[in-house]
C-alpha cells in the first residue's frame, strides 16, 4: 500500500544518483513501524520544467510524498516524514541550495484499489 513519489529538479542528475536515493527512502520507510517493506512502492519523477524561489538556475528542489492507508497517528507521520528528508539531504550535500521538502498523506480508503 504504502507509495514514496520522489519529485526532483533533473538538473541533480550531474552528480547526483536517484536509484540510491529511492533505494535508501524505500528501506528507511520499510523500517518505521506499522510498514510492510513487500507492500511498498517507491518512484521517481524527474522534473524538467520547474520553478524554484527566485527562480535562479541553482535553485533546485526535491520533494518526497508518501501516501498511507489512514490509521497512523500524526507523531510517526511527522517521524516518517523528517526522517525521509533527512537521508534526501544526505544525498544532495553537494547542491546546498538544493530544497527538500517531504509529506506524508493518507490515501482515501474508500476510492483506493489494491
Amino acid at each position: 500500500m504504502p507509495h514514496i513519489i520522489v519529485e526532483y529538479s533533473d538538473s541533480l542528475i550531474v552528480d547526483f544518483k536517484i536509484e540510491s536515493l529511492l533505494h535508501d527512502l524505500h528501506e528507511n520507510l520499510a523500517g518505521q513501524p506499522t510498514i510492510d517493506k513487500a507492500r511498498i512502492k517507491t518512484r521517481a519523477i524527474p522534473l524538467q520544467h520547474c520553478i524554484v524561489g527566485d527562480d535562479d538556475a541553482l535553485n533546485e528542489m526535491i520533494h518526497i510524498a508518501v501516501k498511507l492507508m489512514p490509521g497512523r497517528d500524526d507523531a510517526l507521520r511527522k517521524t516518517i516524514a523528517e526522517s525521509l528528508q533527512k537521508i534526501a539531504y544526505r544525498h544532495v550535500q553537494r547542491h546546498p541550495d538544493c530544497k527538500i521538502t517531504a509529506e506524508v498523506m493518507e490515501l482515501d480508503k474508500a476510492s483506493y484499489c489494491a
